[in-house]
């Protein structure tokens, strides 16, 4: 009886199909076609033939296996586990392959209905005309950029990157040397993401390209760093544009191309991006697409569809112009004018965009203490929370940034007078007068040149208030309901890939030092990832000099969020592999979980990845 079991056991492990259900075929195709079942099921027909000849090899092998037990029964036991391993491998492999077909399923349904819902509001709209536009407007900026002159580039973008590309070539100056960039080419342009919300669409470019890109003096021209090759590079731009924007019916060019959407004049624009024909502000998003954000590829995460920010009902019940995109680029500007304000060693810069307090106290710490940050450059972006109040409405917005030497994130705390609405005709104009719409006649300026209107009391529009290391920042009391929005702070489940990389090499360097073997699986990590190799090593190096600044999750219910995402994304990568497992173990102990609970977390995202790969392939 017990070699019949046997016999049964092995004739059931040779019928079973790897991946338990569902049809899997060669070329990733998953419906119709042949199903493999350890070779003896094909065109999804049972072959009896076959099945009778295994039979009897089977049962002669039980009659030898019984007359021969000391080699007999452990070479069966032998074959069993083989063959129950395989099995397993086969349902794994089965498993991995569905979950990334399913993520290229539900990226694509998330883009094909953000493509839809745009063109019901914009026929004209045609992904490879703009992608062509979009090529076009990179190597405008590139050409710009290495020049030091960013004017044939600003009608384009919004006030928040220009600030950016301001400090930078101020920087860049003041050090003597500029970027040169050569043989540059694009390589692939296509669409990731597109999303809508009642103040803004956005558009959100993949750009993969390559250049020789040097550093070099601007006396002289010689060579300061970078090399004489190509490299390519990933960078995700995300342009906006308001809801009513139209694509011209007859293709005419638009800010891109150098013309003014509105009139059809040249642009002639140096620093305010108005056109001197018609009077329009053109880098609004009321009329054209506008560059609203540059991100690198391994820092940019899609904004999750339906995610709340805490309070942001309070606000925008009585304010519904209201909207996180101007918001986060007037963020952006106050960042960039707060790092002028280092590199001149004064609070000049600022007095346009934060209140007098803060300027006063910024100036003070600066006579005492100077300092300024190179290589400045910001990661993302992202309005946290936001709460009424007196005599200040609040809006708390993350900045993740890094600078020579170190990985950093800082809260801005915005203000507004309580009472005060968002002017809907501002768009993305967030530097200009809130009364008159004037350009500053100097980032030192706190008053409007043209109306007297003061641009830093709070009373027309979003000042600075105070800027809070991320791991400080307290998260504002509000009332339970408008508490319960899915935004959970600067650490959430929705991790970029440097973000995974930064939370590891914390909890890595925790002890104070980092083995070879550590060393080696977070350079694998990263490379797995797509983050460049000096990106990778600058959150590696920042972390041995304690210059990361990583906010300690709250609770154990954020340690888990954390750990769910940093599973998501390896899986999503495919298996998890030794190396990594052990830097999520690293995670899970530096945080008081054990190793049985890092094994149920795989468990349970791989579960869930597979649910949802499952439906969404069912859906397409």
């Amino acid at each position: 009886m017990a070699w019949a079991a046997v016999l049964f056991c092995l004739e059931a492990l040779a019928f079973g199909r790897a991946g338990g259900g569902g049809h899997y075929s060669a070329g990733h195709s998953f419906s119709g076609g042949h199903s493999y079942s350890g070779g003896f099921l094909s065109g999804g027909r049972h072959h009896h033939g076959d099945g009778k000849l295994l039979f009897d090899l089977l049962a002669a092998y039980a009659r030898w296996a019984e007359a021969h037990p000391l080699i007999g029964v452990p070479l069966t036991l032998l074959i069993l586990y083989a063959v129950i391993r395989l099995m397993s491998a086969g349902n794994d492999r089965y498993v991995r392959v569905t979950i990334d077909r399913g993520r290229e399923a539900q990226a694509d349904s998330r883009l094909q209905s953000g493509l839809a819902a745009l063109r019901r509001r914009d026929p004209g709209f045609e992904p490879e005309a703009f992608l062509s536009r979009v090529r076009g407007a990179f190597l405008k900026v590139q050409e710009a950029w290495c020049a030091q002159d960013m004017a044939p580039a600003r009608a384009f973008v919004s006030d928040g990157v220009m600030e950016r590309f301001g400090i930078q070539l101020v920087m860049q100056k003041s050090l003597g040397k500029r970027d040169r960039m050569e043989r540059v080419e694009v390589r692939e342009a296509r669409l990731l993401m597109v999303d809508s919300d009642p103040q803004f669409d956005a558009l959100h470019v993949s750009l993969r390209a390559s250049a020789v890109d040097q550093e070099v003096a601007l006396e002289n021209g010689f060579v300061l760093d970078g090399g004489s090759e190509p490299r390519e590079f990933v960078e995700v731009w995300s342009f906006l544009r308001r809801p009513g924007a139209r694509t011209s019916a007859l293709g005419r060019p638009g800010l891109m191309e150098g013309q003014c959407p509105n009139c059809g004049a040249v642009l002639r624009i140096q620093d305010a991006a108005l056109c001197a024909s018609c009077g329009s502000w053109v880098a609004s998003g009321e009329y054209d697409w506008v560059l609203a954000e540059i991100t690198q590829a391994w820092e940019w995460t899609p904004r999750e569809p339906g995610r709340g920010v805490p309070g942001w009902g309070l606000l925008s019940a009585d304010d519904p112009g209201l909207n996180t995109q101007f918001l986060e680029d007037r963020a952006s500007v106050v960042f960039w004018r707060w790092q002028r304000a280092l590199w001149e060693s004064g609070a000049g810069p600022l007095r346009g965009v934060a209140a007098d307090g803060f300027c006063d106290d910024l100036a003070a710490r600066l006579r005492e203490k100077p300092g300024r940050h190179e290589d400045a450059a910001v990661g993302a972006v992202r309005v946290l929370a936001v709460e009424p109040g007196e005599p200040h409405d609040r809006a708390h917005v993350l900045v993740k940034w890094s600078a020579r030497g170190s990985v950093l994130q800082h809260v801005l705390v915005l203000g507004r007078r309580r009472g005060v609405k968002t002017d809907g005709r501002s768009g993305l104009a967030s530097a200009r007068c809130p009364a008159c719409g004037a350009p500053a006649a100097s980032r030192e300026a706190a008053a409007c040149a043209y109306c007297s209107a003061p641009f830093n009391d709070g009373t027309r529009g979003w000042v600075l208030l105070e800027m809070v290391p991320a791991e400080l920042w307290q998260r504002p009391e509000l009332p339970e309901a408008a508490a319960a929005a899915q935004a959970s702070g600067p650490w959430d489940a929705q991790l970029s890939p440097v973000d995974g990389l930064a939370v590891l090499v914390s909890a890595v360097t925790a002890d104070g030092r980092v083995d070879p073997q550590e060393m080696a699986y977070l350079q694998a990590y990263a490379q797995a990832r797509g983050i460049a190799p000096d990106a990778a090593e600058s959150v590696i190096s920042a972390a041995n000099a304690g210059a990361l600044s990583l906010p300690a999750p709250r609770d154990q219910a954020q340690v888990r969020a954390v750990l769910g995402g940093l599973i998501r994304m390896s899986l999503a990568d495919g298996a998890i592999a030794d190396g990594e497992l052990g830097l999520l173990n690293s995670f899970a102990g530096t945080h008081g979980l054990d190793l049985s609970a890092v094994r149920a977390a795989i468990q349970e995202e791989r579960v869930a990845m597979y649910r949802e790969a499952k439906q969404a392939l069912a859906s397409r």
